[in-house]
């Protein structure tokens, strides 16, 4: 039978959407108070929070790969965040209007009159294994219009690339990557039984009382080596090219 592990009550009114990102350990909601909230997945604690809109939030989604958080409200704009562990953690790269279309097919020339048109979803393209050349955001509005935003160009001329997420997240503050965290988690507990057994002889004279604790150093030590090397050895990030 489930049964609620935690419980969050920072929305002053109703929750319209959600996003989850294991890569970056965060949960995203967004409701009708036209605050964003993030949560930390590890700790189920509030990381931060997004008050700048002014409309209901309608949709939100996470691209790991540059830290972005997008979000999508019911006034018709689509706003980009920065989200942790970039250095610019929570703050706005940029944001645009659904604008009507007259139905020309150059929307360049044709998004310029009336009000903008609602969201209700965005999606941005999946980037699995591969190194894009393009970033595309897809959306949908109110009156049953999907679009597709190329936000390359946008990304070039800010000079926003692709991030390692192990090494930012090294960086800040000495703190692990979420994999790496539960990586670490699962050794010690590994550990812990080991020691758990090896007080077991040394009970009997055959271990000092110190020695586990110093081959656990020794270990950590060779590990953070290897570590640094491999990331030293990885090729550099390579700028999106519209």
């Amino acid at each position: 039978k489930p049964y609620a592990k935690a419980e969050f009550n920072h929305h002053k009114d109703g929750v319209t959407c959600l996003a989850c990102s294991a890569p970056l350990m965060l949960l995203a909601t967004g409701g009708t108070d036209t605050q964003v909230c993030i949560y930390d997945l590890k700790s189920l604690k509030l990381e931060h929070s997004l008050a700048r809109m002014q409309h209901v939030i309608s949709s939100l989604d996470f691209l790991e790969k540059r830290c972005f958080l997008a979000v999508a409200d019911l006034g018709g704009f689509v706003s980009l965040w920065r989200t942790r562990p970039h250095p610019d953690r929570w703050q706005q790269v940029y944001h645009f209007s659904n604008l009507p279309s007259m139905g020309d097919a150059s929307l360049r020339l044709t998004l310029d009159r009336g009000p903008a048109v609602a969201l209700h979803a965005l999606k941005f393209e999946p980037q699995v294994g591969r190194e894009s050349e393009q970033l595309r955001l897809f959306t949908a509005d109110a009156k049953g219009g999907l679009r597709c935003w190329d936000l390359s160009r946008l990304c070039e001329r800010r000079g926003i690339v692709e991030v390692n997420l192990a090494q930012l997240f090294k960086s800040k503050h000495g703190m692990a990557s979420p994999r790496a965290a539960v990586s670490a988690d699962v050794a010690a507990a590994a550990e812990e039984g080991a020691v758990g057994a090896d007080a077991g002889e040394a009970e009997a004279g055959a271990m000092p009382p110190d020695a586990g604790d110093a081959a656990a150093t020794f270990c950590t030590g060779m590990n953070e080596e290897r570590a640094a090397q491999a990331m030293l050895s990885e090729p550099r990030q390579r700028p999106i090219v519209g």
